[in-house]
């Protein structure tokens, strides 16, 4: 059965095991917004009928039966609703523009920790793979990861368990007034269940809380709170991970599998945004352009609010007979390079971004094609933009420097 999210229109799939397992529930959590979706009424289809005895009682095989299906239906419940409990149930999700399904598994810690950078993290004893999965969940932010504690703790267990995981609690005060402002509105996004009440950070070096989108002093410390923990890739000298990019939304166009890449079509910039946030990185992918018509393939990053209104934009596009080039939005071209670039052929565009300095790499060479100082962004989100739907992308990756 397929529903839409009232608050960001997305499709959500519910398999008709999952709603029997939700019967009893008025309302579950968008995977995408976090919003309170309605439970939908499961299709009831009528039952074959059994025989009865003739003094109109039930026979014993009806009884039996019957018995069975209860204690199955009931097994099914618990088993679904446990799996619930520890993120085990992947939902497929559709975008609104274009219908594309992407399934999401919300166990995402499984999946982050055997990075090159936690799993060196183990191999130098740091912390253990048991420890890390006693956390709810860890993004990608900046120069490292964000996560959130399971279970709630006191001050003190929570400084322990920060240790034991190879973290430091979520300062809160070491970025500017801005990035500060930054910060909370992407906890509020991406950890929306966990913060939805009181959760402890460090702030000016004391025991603070994080209540909705306000930091909050505290008079005592024992009180049990989950826990907001950060790793910083360079406090571990670790700042070669790798990282996939993952959790695409899409904001335009219809994007699709092909070729074993991803392709955007439909409308003028079909734009397809990541759940990856960084500041100083390498940002690459190998583009293949599609038609004879002037089209391009982009890359999108430092995106500030995860659209196309404010960020950088490295591309290749058939303009010319080929074109690289650098812009930011607001719209502003800050450089140019005009090698051959032709319909079909698979093309590398890097781009390597420290601070205000950004050089965009062609191909494999080792100089850049273009480099500027710009102090427009200086961290966001990463994404793809496909001018006029004309180009295929594969091995899209991100590098936290």
């Amino acid at each position: 059965m397929k529903i839409t999210c009232p608050h960001c229109s997305q499709h959500l799939e519910l398999d008709a095991e999952t709603i029997v397992a939700l019967a009893s529930a008025s309302h579950f959590d968008c995977p995408t917004c976090g919003g309170a979706v309605e439970v939908p009424a499961p299709v009831l289809v009528p039952a074959k009928q059994e025989a009865t005895r003739r003094d109109g009682k039930p026979t014993s095989e009806r009884v039996v039966r019957g018995a069975q299906q209860g204690m199955n239906r009931n097994m099914l419940v618990l088993g679904v609703v446990a799996l619930l409990a520890i993120g085990g149930v992947a939902i497929f999700l559709a975008s609104k523009n274009g219908g594309n399904v992407f399934k999401i598994f919300q166990n995402t810690t499984t999946q982050i920790i055997n990075n090159s950078y936690f799993t060196q993290l183990i191999a130098d004893e740091v912390t253990t793979r048991e420890d890390l999965e006693s956390i709810a969940e860890i993004r990608p932010y900046g120069e490292g990861f964000i996560g959130v504690s399971k279970g709630a703790l006191d001050w003190t267990q929570a400084q322990e368990f920060a240790e034991r995981t190879g973290a430091q609690i979520l300062a809160v005060d070491e970025a500017a007034i801005e990035s500060r402002e930054d910060l909370l509105t992407w906890l509020g996004s991406m950890f929306k269940s966990h913060v939805s009440s009181p959760t402890w950070v460090l702030d000016q070096n004391e025991a603070g809380v994080l209540a909705g989108s306000e930091i909050l002093a505290v008079k005592t410390t024992e009180g049990e709170r989950k826990v907001l923990l950060q790793w910083r890739t360079l406090d571990h000298d670790l700042a070669g991970a790798i990282l996939d990019l993952s959790e695409w939304k899409v904001l335009s166009g219809k994007w699709t599998d092909e070729e074993g890449g991803m392709s955007g079509t439909g409308g003028k910039n079909p734009v397809l945004m990541s759940g990856i946030h960084g500041s100083n990185f390498e940002y690459s992918a190998d583009i293949t352009l599609k038609t004879d018509l002037p089209s391009g393939g982009s890359l999108i990053f430092r995106s500030k609010n995860r659209d196309f209104e404010q960020c950088y934009v490295a591309n290749i596009t058939t303009e010319e007979g080929g074109t690289v080039k650098l812009f930011k939005i607001p719209y502003k071209v800050l450089g140019i390079y005009h090698p051959s670039i032709k319909v079909g052929k698979t093309y590398h565009l890097k781009v390597v971004a420290s601070a205000n300095n950004i050089k965009v790499h062609f191909e494999d060479g080792d100089k850049p094609v273009i480099e500027v100082n710009d102090p427009s962004h200086h961290e966001g989100w990463f994404g793809l933009l496909s001018w006029k739907g004309g180009a295929v992308y594969k091995d899209v990756r991100v590098k936290q420097l």
